[in-house]
């Protein structure tokens, strides 16, 4: 089952983005309720300090604005044994705090298959293993080391084997697959993927 979040940033792109699939659990996180009223929203989490009218959902979960987590970390926390599929909708553009904050929240749970998505990208975190880019919505892709790692990178325009990549590096960024899929293999480290379409 995958879990269709939506956040709050000011670039309310959800409508544009989502493609439904049966089965999806649909979760508003605060002020992104506001973006999707038109569906059966199963879950909303927050504080709910951002929004001015009623909240309607399937369940809400509601917390105090002074606490430790963000309300994006409390609904992955919450659904991270129920799902097997992160896509998480409105959760860049705005405040730059916020955009850092779920970034980290990747980092954090990197064994999670979550994807941050916007209008040009999307976002994911990669540990030690083989993963597969294929050609296809988006011209580039990009690493960004969370720490310091060793990658292998093959069948792309950039290649590169067995490099060490320090989390001050920019090289491996701006690459494209070469033939049909290019593979990445992370021998030692954690990264962010980030592939992009051309804009």
């Amino acid at each position: 089952m995958r879990a269709i979040i939506v956040a709050s940033s000011p670039y309310q792109l959800f409508d544009k983005l989502y493609t439904p699939l049966e089965g999806d659990l649909i979760v508003g996180v605060d002020g992104g309720c506001k973006a999707i009223t038109k569906y059966n929203i199963d879950i909303a989490f927050g504080d709910f300090d951002s929004l001015n009218t009623l909240v309607k959902a399937n369940k809400i979960y509601r917390y105090s604005p002074q606490k430790d987590e963000t309300d994006l970390e409390l609904a992955v926390e919450a659904l991270k044994e129920e799902v097997d599929e992160f896509l998480i909708f409105n959760a860049t553009g705005g405040r730059l705090d916020h955009f850092l904050a779920n970034l980290k929240l990747l980092e954090r749970y990197p064994d999670l298959n979550i994807a941050i998505i916007d209008e040009h990208n999307q976002i994911t975190c990669i540990n030690e293993g083989v993963y597969n880019i294929k050609k296809g919505k988006y011209k580039y892709f990009s690493l960004i080391p969370c720490i310091d790692s060793n990658v292998s990178i093959t069948n792309a325009l950039y290649e590169i084997t067995k490099k060490d990549v320090s989390v001050t590096d920019t090289y491996t960024v701006s690459n494209q697959v070469k033939n049909d899929e290019a593979q990445i293999t992370v021998h030692q480290g954690r990264l962010y993927l980030i592939e992009s379409i051309d804009a």
